[in-house]
């Protein structure tokens, strides 16, 4: 391929993540070289499936554009996961969520070893705003 780009980032198609996606990758300087996977539940599907859709996108921009690093990010308030109502608390619900990013970067890192996998979690602090953390 005659182009390529360094990361991609995995995240929920919610629309309340796209102003908060948008401006962390203006910020990092990523915009123009992170191929932009959006599927309900994030890493849901890698974590559910075998190899799921999520997964081959992966495979594809690694494949087909070089990627270096990948980022995987799940947010509070997914109905994919059944929304912030399936939890006690915000606490309980944030480490959940950190539970399956762990997970989807311990398979994917035995996929890809050379691939650096960077977790992230978007916390839905109402309908227009998402605080986005490097978790790991």
């Amino acid at each position: 391929m005659s182009h390529s780009c360094t990361h991609a980032i995995v995240h929920c198609m919610d629309f309340r993540l796209n102003p908060s996606i948008q401006d962390f990758l203006e910020t990092h300087d990523l915009v123009n070289t992170t191929d932009i996977i959006g599927v309900a539940g994030a890493v849901k599907d890698i974590n559910d499936t075998e190899q799921g859709f999520v997964e081959t996108q992966i495979d594809l921009s690694v494949k087909l554009h070089a990627i270096t690093t990948l980022m995987l990010m799940n947010h509070t308030d997914c109905g994919a996961y059944g929304g912030s109502d399936k939890f006690e608390t915000k606490e309980e619900e944030k480490e959940f969520h950190i539970g399956e990013l762990r997970k989807a970067q311990a398979k994917l890192k035995a996929k890809y070893p050379n691939l650096e996998i960077v977790i992230m979690l978007g916390d839905t602090i109402n309908n227009e705003q998402t605080n986005i953390v490097v978790v790991e």
